[in-house]
């Protein structure tokens, strides 16, 4: 069986994670093994140590590689999908726009908050040519995603994401 990785970059400190609620209930998961980076670091030295953690799973045999960032360091997603063919599916929590994000093929899942600039999620959404193209708005919520009374919701939302392969194309928004 191929061994799966969930890696998780945050744009925060270890100490700031606004993530760790989801690493640990993600962990509880034992069909994942769960990585955490903290990638708050100029843009070129973030995505340098990204990139090393990719190649480290890689050289430890793991073959599917799912792809969670958060906020800034969303920038680098599109660099790391394109690159590396083992990173099987991406999960953006509150990502910014860039024009980076065309031609993403694979699936993804956008979650943000309804504060949340829309206009920006909505143009991410239309720009990943994805088979399976989710974006989730949560309504009540700000950047402290996991942070609040709805982060089960939100953790029970990526991992039914990560484990199940849907097979039908679908662009679909999800207002929760």
């Amino acid at each position: 069986m191929a061994r799966k990785a969930i890696l998780i970059i945050d744009d925060l400190s270890e100490e700031d994670s606004n993530l760790s609620y989801l690493a640990k209930n993600l962990e509880l998961n034992k069909r994942f093994d769960v990585f955490t980076i903290s990638s708050n670091l100029p843009r070129k030295k973030g995505l340098k140590k990204c990139e090393e953690e990719i190649n480290w799973l890689i050289n430890h045999n793991y073959e599917n590689i799912y792809l969670i960032s958060y906020n800034n360091s969303c920038e680098f997603s599109p660099h790391l999908v394109k690159k590396y063919e083992q990173i099987k599916k991406q999960v953006l929590l509150i990502p910014k726009d860039s024009d980076e994000f065309n031609d993403i093929n694979i699936p993804s899942l956008i979650v943000c908050g309804t504060n949340n600039n829309p206009e920006s999620i909505k143009n991410i959404h239309n720009k990943i040519d994805s088979k399976i193209n989710i974006l989730a708005k949560i309504e009540k919520i700000d950047q402290y995603l996991l942070q609040n009374k709805r982060q089960d919701e939100i953790c029970t939302l990526i991992t039914d994401f990560l484990r199940f392969n849907l097979h039908i194309k679908c662009k679909k928004v999800l207002n929760i």
